[in-house]
């Protein structure tokens, strides 16, 4: 599939090098010139094509991802944002701008994103069961990670399969 893509583009960039080269020489008959300005069309739909192929294929590397946390579990939030922003865009719930109103921000957050970490810690603080809230509103994925085995899943979470924060590393390291 790469090597589709590769050929794709190499193609689309030398119909585009042909076409625009002819079409600045006016020095050309009808019938050349018609011939650049298709196979500048063609170079076109190629790149197109390419990007389409090329964003649908790599899928994961569009979604968005909000992570819901507490202050005392910043640590772990940074360290899963760490590795997952080289390929996911991440919005984090404790870093919205001082003054901002919670009740507009977070639901626009949440809404741009497909799926939502909230790192459970011992305490749930407000804002997060605003955040748990508002994402069992808009219907997105949630998947609790708890800081500890220890650690119990809130009432409100108890829905949703949880997965341990050290597992939910291993797992990211293994892929």
């Amino acid at each position: 599939m790469k090597r589709i893509i590769l050929v794709l583009i190499i193609c689309a960039v030398l119909l585009l090098m042909i076409g625009v080269y002819g079409l600045l020489s006016r020095e050309v008959g009808i019938w050349i010139n018609l011939t650049l300005y298709v196979s500048t069309i063609v170079g076109i739909t190629a790149m197109m094509l390419a990007y389409y192929v090329i964003v649908k294929r790599n899928r994961i590397k569009f979604q968005r991802i909000y992570i819901s946390y507490t202050s005392n579990d910043q640590d772990k939030a940074q360290r899963i944002v760490n590795l997952l922003s080289k390929h996911i865009f991440i919005y984090m719930g404790g870093h919205i701008e001082p003054g901002a109103n919670l009740y507009e921000t977070i639901p626009s957050y949440i809404s741009s994103c497909s799926k939502c970490y909230v790192i459970v810690g011992d305490v749930i603080s407000a804002q997060q069961k605003y955040e748990i809230q508002e994402m069992k509103r808009q219907h997105k994925i949630i998947v609790p990670i708890l800081t500890d085995e220890a650690v119990y899943l809130p009432q409100n979470l108890r829905e949703y399969k949880a997965i341990t924060y050290s597992g939910f590393m291993r797992d990211l390291y293994d892929s």
